[in-house]
């Protein structure tokens, strides 16, 4: 084994099992369902630990298969993390947006004197 090798096997299964170790801890001692920004820490959390997961099971298996073998399964589940990141990625842009106008239309308010919140 090279050292570049053993380095990413370490980056790898160190990432994903505090990854894990994260999420477990956070699903159980916050309510991150009940808020936005805890639904978006869990759901990036989730996928980059799903893609250290995936890489770490494809470099593991690499060395114990044939050339091809679990190439479409592989693929497959590459595809439906990339999507799932995208997704979460322009999500966050548009909410990012909304909290930027949000805050303007407060701003404004203010200047003007009246009550954001009415």
């Amino acid at each position: 084994m090279n050292w570049q090798l053993a380095i990413n096997l370490i980056d790898l299964v160190v990432g994903t099992a505090f990854g894990w170790a994260f999420i477990l801890r956070y699903h159980r001692n916050y309510p991150w369902r009940e808020h936005d920004t805890g639904r978006h820490i869990m759901s990036w959390s989730m996928i980059a630990t799903l893609f250290y997961t995936l890489y770490l099971v494809r470099t593991l298996s690499d060395a114990n298969t044939a050339p091809g073998t679990a190439l479409n399964t592989f693929n497959l589940i590459r595809l439906v993390l990339f999507t799932a990141f995208t997704i979460v990625i322009v999500q966050r842009y548009f909410k990012l947006h909304g909290n930027i106008v949000e805050d303007r239309m407060a701003a404004l308010a203010l200047n003007e004197g009246k009550d954001p919140a009415a």
